[in-house]
């Protein structure tokens, strides 16, 4: 930007304007100086310019941190409280699993409506800690040995159904806990080398 100035000012004195060498010296400083402090105002502008864009970022990134580290929380608020229940969880489908086999030795005996009622008590107990499947199953083979005997007197084309709702339970129960078998375990566990 210097020379452009110092150029356009040695073609106006070209141009037949006469000055003093004080003058001259007064005006080539002044020149000097207005450009030098423009020059510094733009980079002074763009320092600060660029410190406000640095700060925008950083802000972002702040925001972007924040709200990952939010979701992060929460997931780990989830997790923990799946933690804490699994033990009550897998001990209430044990318990499920065991209340299901007193029930299926009790569909032919007279007793059958109290090991419906006290299934039911229990059931109304734990519910929330069943998986949707082990709870459903549970319900239908309950519904299932309380008509069982009845189905049968009446010869009902239904009853080979109604049994295959108390005897499947046990196994949907199961499942729906999820456990590997054992197999699976030992084969990912490291094996010992022979020494």
């Amino acid at each position: 930007m210097e020379a452009k100035v110092l150029e356009e000012l040695l073609a106006v004195l070209k141009g037949g304007v006469a000055l003093s060498p004080q003058s001259l010296a007064l005006v080539a400083v002044g020149v000097l100086v207005t450009s030098g402090v423009g020059a510094y105002l733009a980079e002074k502008l763009k320092g600060v310019a660029t410190k406000e864009d640095i700060a925008d970022i950083t802000r972002k990134v702040e925001e972007v941190r924040d709200s990952f580290s939010a979701r992060g929380a929460a997931r780990e608020q989830q997790y923990r409280l799946q933690l804490a229940a699994i033990d009550k969880r897998l001990e209430v489908h044990q318990e499920a699993y065991g209340r299901w086999r007193r029930l299926l030795f009790a569909v032919h005996r007279p007793d059958v409506g109290n090991v419906v009622a006290e299934n039911q008590t229990w059931f109304d107990s734990n519910r929330l800690y069943l998986s949707r499947e082990a709870a459903n199953a549970f319900s239908a083979a309950q519904g299932a040995a309380w008509i069982h005997s009845d189905l049968l007197g009446a010869r009902d084309p239904g009853v080979q159904e109604n049994w295959e709702k108390i005897e499947t339970c046990g196994d949907k129960i199961a499942d729906s806990v999820g456990l590997p078998p054992i197999g699976r375990i030992e084969a990912l566990e490291p094996r010992a080398q022979p020494e």
